[in-house]
């Protein structure tokens, strides 16, 4: 029942796409000599002539807070920087209020989908900033233990301090690389998976493409 609703959800959210988007041409862009149409990906990179190999994403800033990581059509629409022009967005009109049964379970559908992702979001930071915590705490505790261990060491023995300095640098790599591996790990479920798993969504990203209505008739 779960998944037949939910493929129920993704037909009606499609159908009421196409005919918003039909009625936004007869309306506001064909009398203005423009067309307004849904693109793929794979499309887009061939309208806009890119580069072979061109990044399909944007790299995230290292210094980026991870509660504060851009979106895959965020980052998407920053590869594209200089190859189609900014979005801009301001002064928008709020959205319509649904009237047919079909267009309030649909609405609301969507919304309870938006949420969920919301909510799964805010769980996956949580938990992200909980178990890096975890290791530095244990990193700065077992970099505490290996210092006491070098300086008994070299206070039984002198002699010994560049083999007890090798030891205790070797301590603090370790403690500090169990600290990335963590954060590493955290990241990947916070962003979404793998890099190859981020560009096969954002490849199914779909563009609201404007073009000059007199163009496409030629």
């Amino acid at each position: 029942m779960r998944y037949g609703a939910q493929a129920a959800g993704l037909t009606i959210s499609g159908g009421r796409v196409k005919r918003y988007v039909e009625r936004s041409n007869e309306e506001f862009f064909h009398p203005r000599g423009l067309r307004v149409a849904l693109k793929k990906s794979d499309d887009v990179e061939k309208m806009l002539h890119l580069p072979p190999h061109h990044p399909v994403l944007a790299p995230i800033p290292p210094s980026c807070p991870i509660d504060q990581y851009p979106s895959l059509s965020e980052r998407r629409l920053a590869a594209l920087q200089g190859h189609c022009a900014p979005l801009q967005t301001h002064d928008l009109p709020r959205s319509s209020v649904p009237t047919t049964g079909m267009d309030r379970w649909s609405a609301k559908h969507a919304a309870e989908q938006q949420a969920k992702r919301d909510e799964d979001k805010v769980k996956d930071v949580a938990d992200h900033h909980e178990k890096v915590g975890e290791k530095q705490l244990k990193a700065q505790e077992d970099i505490a233990k290996a210092r006491r261990d070098y300086e008994d060491e070299v206070r039984k023995s002198p002699r010994k301090e560049r083999d007890a300095r090798k030891k205790l640098d070797e301590e603090i790599e370790k403690a500090m690389k169990d600290v990335r591996d963590e954060e590493k790990k955290a990241t990947k479920k916070v962003v979404g998976g793998t890099e190859a798993h981020e560009i096969h969504q954002a490849k199914k990203l779909l563009w609201v493409v404007i073009q000059n209505y007199d163009d496409l008739n030629r």
